[in-house]
């Protein structure tokens, strides 16, 4: 008997997924896309090549491919990007604008190629590290496409295969890339099992305090960066109250605003990683072993306000 798992999802993007073991079991699809892919999908970097698995999904792509990147720097990917044009798949993308001149980044490759537009915003970063295929695949979650992302940083990234949930992100896209195809009202998820929360013009914080707030026995979190202390205060308040927390940060990020210290001060058993020459780039939540959360959202002042 499998139990009912709520997957929540925050890549500059939160998301509720429901799944239970027999709907990832029923519900494959006939695509030749996603053939070999069910509901959801989990993949973990370094120890899997997340950039082979992105490539893989490009190279599948029959239709359109729309991705959102905070950093794309690997020439593979770039390269796979660009022959999925050429074979005729519509292939629509956006940067954020600060990460477009780094000494590795593919956007002047790619804008000779394809549509591709760099985020405008005065503050704040495009934080998103996700793409929709042929209005179906879900790729999402902390990974972006660079060398280090790829072959030495901690990541995790989950495809999921759902045509409602894939209107919303393409809608996502939309709005970030300035596109005059953006719907300013919310898409009314109609699968119960999924809904989607887009940050910064949903209140993703306030989810995940909700969330935080009715956990019953356990709280296990990954965070690469920590400095929100109104979740951190959640976090504490289930400490004290006897709820079980334990967690993992990056070393490489420690600073005055860390919580890191707050955490051990009270007691929770709160650990720095072991990837010491690279990053532990996770941002992960596990709520009494059911509820999941993950994506490119960092619990700081700039992803619930400025990113």
């Amino acid at each position: 008997m499998f139990k009912k798992i709520q997957l929540i999802i925050l890549t500059g993007v939160l998301l509720s997924f429901i799944p239970c073991h027999s709907h990832i079991i029923d519900n494959k699809t006939k695509s030749p896309l996603l053939k070999d892919y069910d509901s959801i999908s989990t993949y973990f970097g370094p120890k899997e090549n997340l950039g082979e698995q992105l490539i893989k999904l490009i190279n599948l792509s029959e239709k359109n491919i729309y991705g959102a990147f905070y950093s794309l720097e690997l020439i593979k990917v770039a390269s796979a990007l660009i022959d999925a044009k050429k074979r005729g798949v519509k292939v629509h993308l956006v940067m954020d604008r600060g990460r477009t001149n780094s000494l590795r980044s593919q956007y002047t490759l790619l804008r000779k190629h394809i549509s591709i537009k760099a985020t405008r915003q005065p503050r704040g970063l495009m934080h998103n590290k996700f793409c929709v295929f042929d209005n179906k695949v879900i790729w999402t979650g902390s990974y972006n496409p660079t060398h280090n992302g790829t072959y030495y940083n901690n990541n995790n990234v989950v495809v999921i295969n759902s045509e409602v949930l894939a209107k919303d992100f393409i809608n996502e896209f939309y709005r970030i890339s300035g596109s005059l195809d953006y719907k300013d009202h919310r898409q009314h998820i109609t699968e119960e099992e999924i809904v989607a929360f887009f940050s910064k013009k949903d209140n993703c914080k306030q989810k995940i305090i909700q969330l935080l707030n009715n956990a019953e026995k356990s709280i296990c979190f990954a965070s690469f960066i920590f400095t929100d202390k109104d979740i951190a205060k959640v976090i504490i308040s289930k400490h004290n109250k006897g709820i079980k927390i334990t967690g993992v940060m990056e070393k490489g990020m420690d600073s005055f605003w860390n919580m890191f210290s707050f955490f051990r001060h009270v007691g929770i058993d709160v650990k720095w990683d072991k990837n010491y020459s690279h990053q532990m780039h996770h941002k992960v939540f596990l709520i009494d072993k059911r509820i999941i959360i993950t994506g490119s959202f960092n619990p700081t002042f700039s992803a619930h306000k400025l990113n």
